[in-house]
């Protein structure tokens, strides 16, 4: 009798992992497509209309050609960010299409997360569905391209489901060492988001501190501890190698926050409230958004009290640490949260696994026609190479023009504003430390700029919007022709 029920418990143990997989590879074909249609990075899109993926696609090329990170090139991310798209660039060196393999596995791994979040709660099929669909919230809601983001709500979302899984009395040491890693992985790409996403494990053990569980308040902070120090232990040995550590304190923590208070030092809560205010008479939608998300956690608080509102207090928490992201990325980190929305309206109907299979094909199938909508209308449709290769695109004739005149396997370039990837086609490298303007850039980064820039004589210099941004006074008397020209840029070239 034992032997027949032990058999009976493996079997369907063999049978509960062998349907999962089956949602996992579902995930992964819808990932795919996911990212095909609705990542500019694809190679249904032409290479233009890019900003923060053109910058950081840079900066990951600059690295893999052993440019010093922080010190020959620079900007307000991490390098884990930059070892990503240094991997894609050494997939393709001349255009992003091999952005979208971190891409994809990133949002293949949103998917599993989701549906494990959504297993606490509700049936196999349901969560099948909420992993389907949050690609698309991220996608519709608020997404021009790639950014840093989409490679941190993965990370969000394991703390996410960690924290769920500690304040369900499921937590194990796995969990911990995954939040370590994710809060680790997070410094590293966006440090900002890794306050934000900390906020989530800090709620989860405050409530397992005060239920004075002291055995999981130490598995807590021992594990996550290892797990966040062994993915910043390689990074950190790796900078201290090249002599960049102090250097990418300077640039990525001290810069960084000295260009969120903005070149006329007014303060950093002045400019969260001033946020806080444009938001309201000019964006009122992303308000109306984040209210959705936030009260949108409370059903499951109320539902199960051993989680003492936590879902909605850590969803306040990130909403408040984000408003600092007044641009159109501003609630990306906070939609993960519509996890607990979907749960609940699953919950709500009593549907679970008796809901046909047929209803998650359908959903699979609408995600994957829906979740691209927004990129299509942001980039009025697709061009192939054949087509953006030859065109008159201003933007084509200028990475044409620097690739053309270039004699040298990586010219150098520098750029009077913000790199839009003109240099794609050249497979260019930065001319300097600044050779892209940062939003807000401080005076002393804008001096060091203009220095550098007379020493090291880049290559190219690209003017964008004559007379805006000045920081070389003659191009002829350094040395510099022109070599294209139209209404807003002129490309200066090193005689």
């Amino acid at each position: 009798m034992g032997k027949g029920n032990a058999g009976t418990g493996i079997g369907m143990m063999e049978r509960h992992y062998a349907l999962d997989w089956k949602v996992y590879l579902m995930f992964l074909v819808c990932a795919v497509f996911y990212i095909l249609f609705s990542s500019t990075d694809s190679f249904l899109y032409a290479p233009w209309s890019r900003f923060d993926s053109a910058w950081f696609f840079m900066c990951g090329k600059a690295m893999m050609n052993g440019m010093l990170p922080y010190v020959d090139f620079s900007d307000s991310k991490g390098p884990l960010l930059w070892l990503i798209y240094g991997i894609a660039y050494l997939i393709d060196h001349t255009s992003y299409v091999g952005v979208c393999v971190p891409a994809t596995i990133s949002y293949w791994a949103v998917m599993v997360l989701a549906y494990k979040l959504s297993r606490l709660y509700i049936g196999r099929r349901p969560s099948a569905v909420v992993g389907l669909v949050m690609p698309v919230l991220y996608f519709n809601i608020i997404h021009l391209e790639i950014r840093a983001e989409d490679f941190c709500y993965p990370f969000v979302m394991c703390l996410l489901y960690v924290a769920t899984c500690y304040l369900h009395g499921k937590g194990e040491k796995r969990h911990s060492v995954c939040a370590g890693i994710s809060i680790g992985a997070l410094l590293l790409i966006k440090y900002s988001v890794a306050f934000m996403g900390g906020v989530v494990l800090a709620v989860a053990f405050a409530v397992v501190a005060v239920g004075k569980k002291w055995d999981k308040v130490k598995e807590i902070l021992v594990w996550t501890a290892v797990g966040c120090g062994g993915i910043m232990l390689p990074f950190a040995v790796y900078l201290g190698a090249l002599g960049c550590l102090d250097d990418m304190w300077r640039e990525y923590v001290v810069n960084t926050m000295m260009t969120v208070e903005a070149d006329e030092h007014q303060g950093a809560w002045k400019v969260y409230f001033d946020t806080i205010y444009a938001l309201w008479e000019h964006n009122r939608y992303y308000i109306k958004v984040a209210m959705v998300l936030i009260f949108g956690t409370l059903p499951i608080c109320f539902k199960d009290r051993r989680l003492y509102f936590a879902p909605f207090i850590s969803a306040v928490a990130v909403s408040g640490a984000a408003v600092i992201h007044f641009h159109n990325y501003y609630l990306c980190p906070l939609i993960t949260w519509a996890v607990f929305l979907m749960i609940f309206v699953f919950d709500m109907v009593k549907i679970s696994d008796k809901m046909p299979k047929w209803i998650v094909a359908i959903v699979a199938l609408w995600a994957i026609y829906y979740a691209p909508t927004n990129t299509l209308y942001f980039m009025k449709g697709f061009m192939t190479e054949k087509v953006y290769k030859n065109s008159d695109n201003s933007w084509a004739k200028i990475s044409r023009c620097i690739a053309e005149e270039s004699d040298k396997e990586h010219p150098t370039m520098v750029y009077t504003g913000g790199e839009v990837g003109y240099g794609l086609w050249a497979d260019a490298l930065p001319g300097c430390k600044y050779w892209s303007s940062q939003e807000d850039a401080t005076r002393e980064m804008k001096a060091e700029k203009a220095k550098e820039v007379k020493e090291k004589k880049p290559d190219f210099i690209i003017e964008q919007g004559y007379g805006v941004v000045s920081f070389v006074p003659d191009m002829a008397e350094m040395g510099y022709e022109v070599c294209y020209t139209d209404d807003n840029t002129k490309v200066y070239k090193r005689r």
